[in-house]
């Protein structure tokens, strides 16, 4: 995931995409940059992969953009993504303050979780939904709670016709693909060689045969 989607090229496309379309049109996406690091805590680096990318607004000003990938092929088992969510950009949040003394307002972070599990996502997608408030009160307290909602970019949901269509990079649309069958599909052999055609757009890019290994590796690991 990192090998790919970690270089600005192959991530624009995916980020685009998958961001509302009023906000994807007001961001300049060239300007598209990797933030170093990683905001997920140290016990669970084996367990998930996080990446933060910055980008500017076309009229000026810095947004964020944090795509957090969930890289287990099941449902998180402690079901709390957007309280984890949450304790992410309050570390973003913290760093770039840390940075930016004097100032007054915030940049904005957008939480996306890349999903490619067997089972359907059945995780609440709004932080407000795990908070335990009895619903006759819901409504007088609603102002005084914690609200957000996550980006839920679902690979099990999303046709193949229509990754193939994306405006990603030939290898990052390879790479979904991949993400979306190689652990569920027992026809993935027959499922690959209908890609074959941008397997081999993958090998005209530079690099290309390096990250065709790579794509390989990762099929035969799972």
């Amino acid at each position: 995931f990192k090998a790919v989607l970690g270089k600005p090229e192959h991530a624009r496309g995916t980020l685009r995409a998958v961001v509302p379309a009023a906000l994807a049109e007001a961001l300049d996406w060239q300007a598209l940059t990797l933030c170093p690091g990683s905001f997920v805590d140290a016990a669970l680096t084996h367990q998930h992969t996080d990446l933060l990318y910055s980008v500017t607004w076309r009229s000026g000003g810095e947004a964020l953009v944090y795509l957090l990938f969930e890289h287990q092929s099941t449902l998180p088992t402690e079901g709390l993504m957007a309280f984890r969510l949450l304790l992410y950009q309050d570390r973003i949040w913290e760093d770039w303050r840390a940075r930016h003394l004097k100032a007054k307002t915030l940049p904005m972070i957008i939480p996306i979780v890349m999903y490619h599990g067997a089972k359907p996502w059945s995780e609440p997608r709004s932080f407000d939904a795990l908070l335990d408030v009895p619903p006759d009160l819901r409504p007088a307290v609603e102002p005084y709670l914690v609200r957000f909602t996550y980006v839920l970019y679902d690979l099990s949901t999303i046709p193949d016709d229509k990754l193939r269509e994306g405006a990603m990079t030939a290898l990052a649309r390879l790479v979904a693909m991949c993400f979306k069958h190689a652990r569920t599909g027992a026809d993935f052999v027959q499922i690959l060689d209908r890609w074959m055609d941008v397997a081999r757009e993958v090998a005209r890019a530079p690099h290309g045969l390096q990250a065709l290994a790579q794509v390989m590796r990762y099929i035969l690991e799972v």
